[in-house]
């Protein structure tokens, strides 16, 4: 089995899921403020949807490498490197790749990678799963 190596770039898709939810969370919290409060609550969303933002694009993984002998090679954007391996209940779809390590779980979105890469990477998931 080849090595694959795999450099990851900050999804949209990912940080408009995050900026939703939150969004959703600050929203239910204002529900019961009047009406005048509706700056407050702007303020609020922007803020926290920034944070939620900011923190995302610091903790993101880089690059990754899935060497021969079933370990990924996780780099994050510090340069440090992590070694770990998958388990097995990851769940690997078309438009989703939910990676669960020992150590932290990924979230795959299709425009988390190039087009050729991500197709590689399920390719590479059917190949090796599928003969174990």
């Amino acid at each position: 089995m080849s090595r694959l190596d795999l450099c990851l770039q900050p999804s949209k898709w990912l940080m408009i899921v995050i900026i939703f939810y939150h969004g959703l969370v600050i929203y239910s919290g204002y529900l019961w403020l009047a009406m005048d409060w509706w700056l407050v609550w702007c303020l609020g969303f922007t803020a926290h949807a920034w944070w939620q933002v900011q923190r995302y694009r610091q903790s993101t993984i880089a690059r990754m490498i899935w060497t021969a002998d079933d370990r990924w090679l996780l780099i994050d954007q510090q340069q440090q490197l992590i070694t770990d391996y998958l388990q097995c209940n990851s769940i690997v779809t078309a438009k989703l790749i939910i990676l669960n390590f020992q150590s932290q779980s990924l979230i795959l979105f299709p425009d988390s990678l190039s087009k050729a890469d991500f197709k590689r990477l399920l390719a590479k998931f059917a190949i090796v799963y599928q003969i174990r």
